[in-house]
């Protein structure tokens, strides 16, 4: 089959005139549908020949032709890397699946369409399932506002302070991203009062929440607000014993391992308390900062530690409906955070629970 693929048979040179469009189309949704039936087992060689020859084809075929041969190879986790990158490079319904799909693009690959191409192959990226900083930065500096909007609301990009504080500043004026900013799960804490200087003053409450703070208070003087020890003042905190709490946890690590199904166990009990601690221990971060993620006024940061720790999805639905989240988050809340917990990548997660990791001790 390969020496077919070599000879004379695909030739393009044979087939450039017009009567040939017909045949040409034909081979190049054959050719892509066999490939996609054997590229798991392709050699490098084999792979080369496939993408020589589909890049040659591509430049004799119509638009719609390049589209479907886009969609085809888009998902593939191997595919010819020239082929793809032709074909990101393309009009935008042709380039849109493998700018939103294509694991073979890379960093470079697609920092270099941002540059170059246009904000629709911008948004396509946006999309994608995983972004790094330098992707996302790329689009931040480039990018108009619906790209702006689609990577804010990407629970799988990652964003860089620089990130932030740029999308910030494209903010003024516009709530609605904003608002996204504000409900990012990696929003950094330090950046509070930058985006509330700047946001409408329905984003200014969600601020004031992501701040720790009571709404009326000023965000921009108080960002830096002690969030553990304003809710331990609050009528709410006041509910639970942490002293209590502390030390059972504390005689229990004496005796039995602390597992995601003890801290389970705490949350279905009521014992909030308890499951500060526990996760305290579990995560290896502060009692503050336990107590911060979830008391949240979005469950995202805690979504991103029980998926890095590898807590079970029972242990997250109870936690969901213990303590001060049973009344501050309604069932679609919930729903969409279990949701977010099953779909959110490993590494993703891992990142961003490092990234946060210890913030709110700062």
């Amino acid at each position: 089959m390969y020496s077919i693929l070599k000879s004379e048979l695909v030739d393009p040179e044979m087939m450039a005139g017009e009567e040939d469009a017909g045949r040409r189309e034909a081979l190049l949704e054959n050719l892509a549908s066999l490939f996609v039936l054997t590229h798991q087992t392709c050699s490098a060689e084999q792979l080369e020949v496939y993408d020589n020859i589909l890049l040659n084809l591509i430049e004799l075929v119509a638009a719609e032709a390049r589209a479907r041969l886009s969609a085809i190879l888009a998902p593939l986790d191997k595919a010819p890397p020239s082929t793809i990158r032709r074909l990101a490079v393309d009009v935008i319904y042709v380039a849109r699946p493998v700018l939103v799909q294509s694991p073979i693009l890379d960093d470079i690959d697609l920092q270099y369409i941002c540059q170059t191409h246009t904000d629709d192959h911008m948004l396509a990226i946006s999309e994608r399932v995983e972004l790094s900083e330098a992707v996302s930065d790329t689009l931040v500096a480039r990018g108009g506002n619906q790209v702006l909007q689609s990577l804010t609301r990407n629970t799988g990009a990652t964003i860089s302070d620089f990130g932030f504080r740029s999308l910030i500043e494209s903010a003024r004026g516009d709530e609605s991203l904003q608002e996204a900013i504000a409900m990012r799960a990696d929003f950094p804490g330090h950046l509070v009062a930058a985006l509330a200087e700047i946001a409408s003053e329905k984003v200014k409450v969600m601020v004031a929440g992501l701040g720790g703070l009571d709404e009326g208070t000023d965000p921009i003087d108080c960002a830096k607000v002690v969030v553990l020890s304003k809710m331990q003042q609050s009528a709410s905190m006041a509910y639970y014993d942490f002293d209590s709490a502390r030390d059972d946890v504390r005689r229990k690590l004496e005796t039995d391992e602390l597992t995601p199904e003890v801290m389970e166990r705490f949350a279905r009990d009521g014992q909030f308390a308890h499951v500060v601690y526990v996760h305290s221990h579990l995560a290896g971060i502060s009692e503050y900062g336990a107590m911060t993620e979830l008391t949240w006024a979005k469950p995202g940061l805690f979504i991103a530690s029980a998926r890095a720790l590898g807590y079970p999805e029972a242990t997250v639905v109870a936690v969901l409906n213990c303590g001060p989240w049973q009344t501050m988050l309604d069932d679609v809340v919930r729903a969409v955070a279990v949701v977010q917990f099953r779909r959110m990548p490993y590494r993703l997660a891992v990142s961003q629970f490092e990234t946060q990791k210890g913030r709110f001790d700062d």
